[in-house]
Formats: C-alpha cells, sequence, structure tokens
C-alpha cells in the first residue's frame, strides 16, 4: 500500500494517474471524523429513502472525510488475472482566504480509529489539501480581484511564515550589499523555497508578492519552483508590470497545490470507470459534499448527481445479499460486514466456488498478510475482491450452471452484473436498498405494529422499548399519547410478537391497517360514506317524490 500525504503527492500523482487509467475496476473507502452528530439522526426502520437521505444530509453536514482508500484493479485477459495498486490518502483542509473549514469530531469514531491504529498525526500535519467546487470558484475569484495577499500570508503555518521572512530578509540584506563583493554586486539571486510539496506553492506566491510590494527597486520571477529576484530600475519595472506574465502561472500552481486531492477525485469523475464500495450510502453522500458541491435538497436530486458522476456504482454489501440468495446458508457467511466477507472469498469456500475464477495479485498486499481492516486502502482492496468474486459467480450463473464456468474479461463481467449495479445499500430503514439512476423498489418490510393500552391509558416509550425488543430488532415510535407503532426487522418477528401479545394483559397488539389506523385515509373513507349515505338519500327522496 502507498501512502499519499501532502510531502509526496505531487510526486506520487503522475503513477496515480496512471493507474487510474490502466484500471478494469476502481475500489474505494473512507474513514470520517464522525458518524452521528445527534440521537435525532438515529437509523430508523421506519425511515423511508427520501427521509434517510434528508436525515443523513442534516447529520453529515460537518463531518470531514480524513482518508481515503483507494485500489485500482487491472485485468490481464493472457493470464486471467487481476494485478491491484492501493493507495491510502491522509485528508486535511487548508485554510486560504476566507477558506477555514470547521468540521466536527465524535469522540467514540475517534476512539474507533484509534484501535484500527489510525495515525493522527499524519492526519494533521500532513494530510493533503481538498477544495469542492464552491470553494474553488471562490479563491479563483479572490485571487483575481486582488484582495486576497493579506489572507495567503495569514494562512501560513508559523514555520512557513518564518521561511517567508528569512527569504525576504536575504533580500534586504543583499540590496543593502551585506554580502560577499560578488554577489552583492550581481544583477540577480536566487531564492531557495522550502520543499514541502503543497505549502511550497503557497510559500512562492507569498514571496513574489511581499518581495515587490517590500522593493520597488526589484522584480521577481519563477524559476524551477524557487524565485529569481532581478535588481530593475524604475522604468525597467514599469514596464515589467504592464507585462507580467508569470502571475497567471503563479495562480496557476497555487490553485493546483490547494486543490490536492481534488484533482484524483476528477480523475474518477472524468474517466467513468465502474467504481467499488461497501455498504456506501455515506461515502457517496460525504465524498459529494467534500470534494463536489454541498448537498442538494432533493433526494432524487442527490441519486441523479451521484449517477452523473459515477454512472456504474457497485455496493458489495447489496451484492453479498443477493449471492446469499443464491447458495445454501451452510456455504456461506454469518454476518456479511467487510471482514468476513473479504475473509470468505479470499480463503474460504467463496474462493473455490466457481471453476476458472481470476487470480487477483496485488503489489501492495500478500495473501495472509496482517489485515488492517478500517484502514482505507486495505478495506477498498477487499470491496474489490469481493466484487471480483462475486461478479465472476454471477457471470457463471448467466450460462445456466456454474460448472460452465469460463473465464470473464472485466468487461464481460460489468456488463453481465448490470442489474446489480448503482444498486445502494440501506442499513435498517424501511427500504433494503436504494437505486441509482432508476426507481427505488417496492418495501418488502413487514407490516408495522399498532400497540393500544387495553385500559386506553398513556404508554411509556421507554416501557414499550424493553418490552419489544426482547424479541430482536425493532423501532418503536408514538403517534399520540395512547397509540404506538412497532417496526420489526423481519416477518418471522412480527408473527413473534403477535402470538406473545395476543391474550397480553397490559397491551392489544395488531396489525396496522390503513383504513383502521390511517387517521387521513380513515377521514376520507368516512366522508366518502356520509356522501354516499347523503347521495343515496337525495335520490331516494327524488323518486319518491316523483312517484307521488
Amino acid at each position: 500500500m502507498t501512502e499519499v500525504l501532502r510531502d509526496n503527492f505531487e510526486t506520487l500523482f503522475p503513477k496515480i494517474e496512471k493507474d487510474l487509467k490502466q484500471a478494469a475496476v476502481i475500489s474505494i473507502d473512507t474513514e470520517f471524523s464522525g458518524l452521528l452528530s445527534s440521537d435525532d439522526f438515529k437509523s430508523s426502520l421506519f425511515d423511508s429513502a427520501q427521509e434517510r437521505y434528508l436525515k443523513q444530509r442534516e447529520n453529515i453536514s460537518d463531518v470531514l472525510l480524513l482518508q481515503f482508500g483507494l485500489t485500482a484493479f487491472t485485468f490481464d485477459r493472457e493470464r486471467n488475472s487481476y494485478s491491484s495498486h492501493s493507495y491510502s490518502f491522509y485528508l486535511f483542509p487548508r485554510t486560504f482566504g476566507s477558506i477555514d473549514v470547521r468540521f466536527k469530531c465524535q469522540a467514540s469514531s475517534f476512539e474507533f480509529l484509534c484501535h484500527h491504529k489510525f495515525d493522527f498525526n499524519k492526519f494533521v500535519y500532513n494530510g493533503i489539501s481538498f477544495l469542492n467546487e464552491e470553494q474553488d470558484l471562490k479563491v479563483q475569484q479572490e485571487l483575481q480581484e486582488g484582495h486576497l495577499f493579506r489572507s495567503v500570508e495569514r494562512a501560513l503555518s508559523f514555520e512557513d511564515e518564518d521561511s517567508v521572512q528569512a527569504l525576504c530578509s536575504q533580500v534586504a540584506i543583499w540590496l543593502a550589499g551585506g554580502q560577499p563583493a560578488e554577489e552583492a554586486t550581481a544583477k540577480s539571486m536566487v531564492l531557495d523555497v522550502p520543499k514541502s510539496s503543497q505549502t511550497s506553492q503557497c510559500i512562492a506566491y507569498v514571496v513574489h508578492h511581499e518581495l515587490r510590494r517590500r522593493f520597488i527597486s526589484v522584480w521577481t520571477i519563477p524559476e524551477n519552483g524557487n524565485v529569481r529576484v532581478l535588481k530593475v530600475s524604475a522604468t525597467e519595472r514599469a514596464m515589467l508590470e504592464s507585462s507580467d506574465t508569470h502571475e497567471a502561472e503563479l495562480k496557476t500552481a497555487l490553485l493546483q497545490s490547494l486543490r490536492g486531492f481534488s484533482r484524483v477525485f476528477k480523475l474518477l469523475v472524468d474517466m467513468k470507470k465502474p467504481i467499488i464500495a461497501h455498504n456506501c450510502t455515506l461515502d457517496l453522500m460525504i465524498m459529494f459534499k467534500q470534494f463536489c458541491r454541498p448537498l442538494p435538497s432533493s433526494y432524487q436530486s442527490f441519486k441523479d448527481s451521484i449517477h452523473s458522476l459515477f454512472p456504474i456504482v457497485y455496493d458489495t454489501k447489496y451484492m453479498s445479499s443477493e449471492f446469499k440468495r443464491k447458495v445454501s446458508k451452510f456455504d456461506c457467511w454469518t454476518s456479511n460486514t467487510l471482514e468476513p466477507l473479504y475473509k470468505y472469498f479470499a480463503m474460504g469456500k467463496g474462493f473455490t466456488m466457481v471453476p476458472c475464477s481470476p487470480i487477483i495479485d496485488s503489489h501492495d498486499y500478500t495473501l495472509g498478510c496482517d489485515p488492517r481492516f478500517h484502514d482505507a486502502a486495505w478495506d477498498s482492496y477487499c470491496a474489490g475482491v469481493c466484487f471480483i468474486r462475486m461478479a465472476h459467480f454471477f457471470s457463471a450463473l448467466d450460462l445456466g450452471r456454474l460448472s460452465l464456468a469460463k473465464p470473464f474479461t472485466s468487461t464481460e463481467l460489468v456488463a453481465l452484473t448490470d442489474f446489480l449495479a448503482n444498486h445502494i445499500n440501506i442499513i435498517r430503514g424501511n427500504l433494503t436498498h436504494f437505486v441509482l439512476g432508476g426507481p427505488d423498489p417496492p418495501s418488502h418490510r413487514p407490516e408495522v405494529i399498532v400497540v393500544k393500552k387495553r385500559d386506553g391509558g398513556r404508554l411509556d416509550l421507554v416501557q414499550l422499548t424493553e418490552r419489544f425488543s426482547k424479541h430482536g430488532s425493532v423501532d418503536v415510535k408514538l403517534t399520540s399519547e395512547k397509540i404506538a407503532l412497532v417496526a420489526a426487522s423481519s416477518k418471522g418477528m412480527v408473527m413473534d410478537i403477535c402470538r406473545d401479545f395476543y391474550k397480553d394483559s397490559d397491551y392489544i397488539v395488531v396489525k396496522y391497517n390503513k383504513i383502521h389506523h390511517n387517521p387521513v385515509i380513515r377521514t376520507a373513507s368516512w366522508c366518502t360514506l356520509a356522501l354516499s349515505f347523503a347521495l343515496s338519500g337525495f335520490f331516494l327522496y327524488r323518486a319518491f317524490s316523483r312517484a307521488r
């Protein structure tokens, strides 16, 4: 696995771009600064896909993506094999001009990351910067309007500010003749800008403008990342100012350094390669707001926007649910979280289930190496391995029998599993998944249960939750002081609850019925019934009147 930090980002970027261009599929994973900003945003079995989106949109508004894992899988048709290159990007927002990102941290999330050996020093001290589209336009505008200089200087670290002052002092000494005779009489000198990848561009930009502002007898030009200072007359200075060809170059270099990881995100968007991830609803949402633009207020607009960015997305959590329907429960895993899923397909029955399954070689990990689950790069690799194994399984099924399996190219795997693409898993909701680029499926969750007290008294939410939770995973909510709804995660659980409470001395428990329990439909039904009686009476009256 290659760690990508602020100091080596520019050096590694060409290789990253090359690996992504050559990849057949690209798998991703992310780590966040928090998962739940308030208990109001907890997932509920009552949530529709739209309600869940709006909840999470508010929930993650101040959450930061700390680490981005990316694995590029390249296919070799001759060997029927995939080779992979994995990258781990630590990300940290840069203060620049009016851009000063605020984000929330959740103690439990940080404890979780600490347990899994997340390196917070790399995140804070050497994290790569990024800009979303709005921030990018704002920086460009501030640079164009020319009122950004002070803000740029304030944005530097104390160490970089010291570097700027030291470089300016060298020029002051040089102009005052305080250097050796040969250097003091020279017409120009070169200032070596400290090479710290992204911050070096910011230092260079500040030094150019600071020297031009402080010393009227000099002019500066960029030279291989450094600054060449020229002694000039007032006339020469005026001519150079009127025909400055280097300002655009300086601004471009500065913008590119500030964009940082957003340039990698843009590669993913522009290449339109199939994207693989595991249980990736939050990943997609946070990626969108952090590298693209604020999340739209409309759920449908969000789906359309993600689909336009990434036309083909595979969620291995959803794929594993479909996979499990096709095999015996004795041949499967106990949980479809990423760790047991990867072990099943990398070393368990899933590895040898289908003939001609492709070889998967990693340039970064070896079979049996020490796993690092919840490291974004490792998790992205695991998700990719799971996808390739499951895609081969479903492609073989398309032939009629697994025994008829043959080697499939990467293009064939994607084409034969297109019915699984863009189905994104929903945790604990009214739907099991939502669909990018298409309508969501109908809900197949079991009926909701209606609860009342036999004596017509008030209900206690805590007592109800404790009582019903004995049957498994449930959500309880009060619709009024005397009526509660209970949502269960399985039809079997609903049957157990109804059977257990059939003759309960305290509660009346029945399955939800729209006509009986929905106040709007019930009112409409009564109104319809009353109208029918009224019309019937009217026509009977008219008929009776005519008969007389």
